[in-house]
């Protein structure tokens, strides 16, 4: 069993990102945490998942499912579980706004305050440049049980805040993908402008790389 298991309850692991939105990468993110979870002897009985779409999360991962966005539901789900795991993704970052740091925060809150551990996996950090969501964010990862992130430059990010963590691979690499036949390569537009002209550009340059055994990044 996990190390950072806490007391009884229906489930051994409760799973926390963005999830449930449709979003290619964190979707894979659930998906390679609960195949881990099961290599590691956990049943997907004992696993549920906070999600914006607790019936598409339920339905393509087999797993329990509770709705992010009801505090009750949070609240039941933690009350159930023995530990509370964030397997993944930019959580902590305020690009766009301070909101998603004020969420996060307020689960490993709501965790705490139940006496349920929180595990930061496999996480990228920043950019944070308000100084509340450095607070919260500082805040979160000091109450955590354990914390680990996928690159050195969210570790300096937290070092700078004077929160101690490790370095693990991104859990996605992890993900035991089904064999088929030929060679697939699979896109992921995150910066890039997401149109259909732009896509088509992008893969059509990823596939003249491709064939002509040039490296891609």
């Amino acid at each position: 069993m996990m190390p950072f298991l806490g007391g009884g309850g229906k489930y051994d692991v409760l799973l926390a990102g963005y999830f449930g939105f449709g979003n290619l990468g964190d979707e894979l993110i659930a998906e390679s945490a609960i195949q881990n979870l099961k290599r590691c002897g956990i049943h997907d009985r004992r696993i549920a998942i906070l999600s914006s779409d607790p019936d598409y999360s339920r339905k393509r991962l087999g797993v329990d499912a509770y709705g992010r966005w009801s505090l009750s539901s949070v609240v039941s789900a933690l009350r159930r579980s023995r530990s509370l795991v964030f397997p993944g993704g930019g959580l902590f970052q305020d690009s766009t706004s301070a909101r998603s740091c004020v969420y996060y925060w307020g689960l490993v809150a709501i965790a705490g305050m139940l006496s349920v551990p929180a595990v930061f996996l496999g996480q990228s950090v920043g950019p944070l440049n308000g100084g509340f969501p450095r607070f919260l964010t500082r805040r979160s990862f000091l109450a955590c049980s354990y914390a680990a992130v996928r690159d050195s430059a969210s570790m300096r990010v937290l070092e700078e805040m004077g929160v101690r963590c490790e370095l693990m691979p991104d859990p996605v690499m992890s993900l035991e993908m089904p064999e088929c036949a030929g060679t697939s390569v699979l896109i992921n537009l995150r910066r890039a402008p997401r149109t259909p002209q732009s896509a088509e550009a992008v893969s059509s340059a990823a596939r003249s790389c491709f064939e002509e055994g040039i490296p891609m990044t």
